[in-house]
């Protein structure tokens, strides 16, 4: 997979496999369908963030987290992206996140560790 024109900074498999996202320094996230050892078309979103530092998808890989100026939280399917929660975090931007059950985690270059219940 080429043709980003950006700076990759992560990239994540949902939980069943099925779906590939890659977050970039322009703001976008690229999510892929894969079937097999198929890969479909792209569908590009440009998140609210300027720079998508993070990923992770919740366990039942409804959700999706993007960590870039906020904690940006998504329902996600195979082709939208529905903003559900957006949680301040920090001045110096969200690089690490990750999903447990019950509880989301953001953590930042200020060296704070956010936790977050699931609202849902």
């Amino acid at each position: 997979l080429d043709g980003f024109n950006a700076k990759i900074n992560d990239v994540r498999f949902s939980p069943n496999g099925q779906r590939l996202v890659v977050g970039t320094d322009s703001g976008r996230v690229h999510l892929f369908i894969i079937r097999g050892s198929e890969v479909a078309p792209e569908t590009i979103f440009q998140s609210p963030a300027a720079n998508v530092f993070s990923l992770s998808f919740s366990p039942d890989g409804e959700l999706l987290v993007l960590g870039g100026d906020k904690v940006y939280v998504f329902a996600v399917d195979d082709r939208r992206f529905t903003l559900l929660e957006t949680h301040s975090q920090t001045t110096e931007g969200v690089h690490a996140t990750a999903f447990s059950p019950a509880l989301l985690v953001a953590g930042g270059w200020d060296g704070r560790v956010q936790l977050y219940r699931q609202n849902r």
